[in-house]
């Protein structure tokens, strides 16, 4: 391509008419001749730009990431590219102004590649319509141009189209359209994670949209986004889950009990559930903290060099396992004393406070229900979860209230019966 473009400029200097322009050197004529429209290939930048370009005359056959920016003509395409896409050797502060304007470059009849200001940019069809309306000939530029966001819209609104449409929207529409006429405080959360999953897959399908490559970060905004969608996902089904049982114990649906707390058992309660959280959580402290000096230990023994670092990283470890093991239980605290003095018990889960468990979503199963007459009457359900190779418990204390106390027997049998 460089040879074609030198060849067209010595036919164009053997035909020149003006002999001061015949008497210069091919690169000085050039300079003249194309003044101000075209440029000579002195760099190996502009080579390549050309040769990546200006080579192929048919549309097809220009490499994919240009193909965006031709025009719709097949033969002899016209490529459109804003002021910052092209080599900074083309741009010229002489011969074109450094604004955010769009430049047109085309193969010019084997004189080379022109460029050329486009003040006001028009679409295909407004350049139609100015011709037959008022006979102007205007350059049209490509509407991916014009709109570079228009096939991501597109995209958009089909994927959009298709969730609407699909019985899991419905699903979720009802969900929340029924959890927001009571005081539903999972609403919130099944909101909070849709949004990140939405989020999530329109981030994924951006890099493919505009074309972001693996090697420039697209892979790794591709897969953090996959990741991040599947889990939204997984955690949004489980809080709408969440969302329909509260709703229904709210409303009153299939409950076995509902008891309402005058304020000073309800402050006695949740000071006893503060004090043991603190407890369990004080244990669970000395055990990790028993661990982690150990294993530290090992390694500061062993690369006697390290001692200083490995003391402050595990110093570190200590401190932030020590705050969580206060703020978790004071933080749980803090939440029932402004929450309503409320325990509802459904066959698939209790509501105390603004606590609610439930037994009937993923790896959940009930275990058992006890009547536990030790420090404060009350119901103790037991219900576990899988927590890597083994299950764990989770211990849940509900009050009795007082005069309620021969309902107990029933309550009792209808959980473990009804969760067999």
């Amino acid at each position: 391509m460089v040879n074609l473009i030198r060849d067209s400029l010595l036919e164009a200097k053997k035909t020149s008419e003006n002999l001061y322009l015949f008497s210069l050197p091919i690169d000085k004529f050039a300079e003249e001749y194309y003044k101000g429209y075209l440029f000579k290939p002195s760099e190996n930048k502009l080579i390549d730009f050309i040769k990546t370009i200006a080579q192929n005359s048919y549309k097809e056959n220009l490499p994919e990431e240009f193909r965006e920016k031709a025009n719709d003509i097949n033969y002899d395409p016209s490529l459109f590219f804003k002021e910052d896409e092209l080599p900074q050797e083309l741009v010229k502060k002489e011969y074109l102004p450094l604004k955010h304007y769009y430049f047109l470059i085309q193969d010019n009849s084997g004189l080379g590649i022109q460029i050329e200001k486009l003040d006001k940019l028009y679409s295909p069809s407004e350049a139609t319509d100015l011709f037959f309306s008022k006979g102007e000939q205007v350059t049209s530029v490509p509407l991916s141009i014009i709109f570079p966001f228009r096939k991501f819209i597109i995209y958009l609104v089909g994927l959009l189209g298709i969730i609407l449409f699909s019985p899991f929207y419905l699903y979720i529409y009802n969900t929340l359209k029924e959890a927001k006429q009571e005081e539903n405080f999972q609403r919130k959360y099944a909101i909070m994670w849709l949004l990140i999953m939405i989020v999530s897959l329109v981030s994924a399908i951006s890099v493919f949209l505009f074309k972001i490559e693996i090697s420039k970060g697209g892979g790794a905004i591709f897969m953090i986004s996959l990741v991040l969608m599947i889990t939204a996902f997984i955690v949004s089904i489980m809080y709408l889950k969440r969302t329909k049982l509260l709703s229904k114990m709210l409303k009153g649906e299939n409950i076995i009990v509902k008891w309402i707390y005058p304020n000073d058992i309800w402050q006695s309660y949740i000071e006893s559930e503060y004090s043991e959280r603190k407890k369990v959580n004080a244990k669970a402290f000395m055990m990790l903290a028993f661990i982690l000096i150990i294993i530290f230990s090992i390694f500061m023994i062993i690369d006697k060099k390290m001692f200083p670092l490995m003391l402050y990283v595990l110093l570190g470890f200590l401190l932030l396992l020590f705050i969580i093991s206060k703020m978790t239980p004071l933080s749980q605290f803090r939440k029932q004393i402004k929450a309503k003095p409320i325990a509802i018990i459904s066959s698939n889960g209790v509501l105390i406070g603004k606590a609610l468990h439930s037994w009937n979503v993923f790896n959940t199963r009930f275990e058992r229900a006890e009547y536990i007459k030790e420090e404060y009457l009350h119901i103790e359900i037991t219900y576990s979860y899988w927590a890597r190779y083994h299950r764990e418990n989770v211990t849940v204390r509900i009050p009795i209230l007082k005069g309620e106390e021969s309902k107990i027997e029933y309550i009792i049998n209808k959980l473990n019966t009804s969760n067999k």
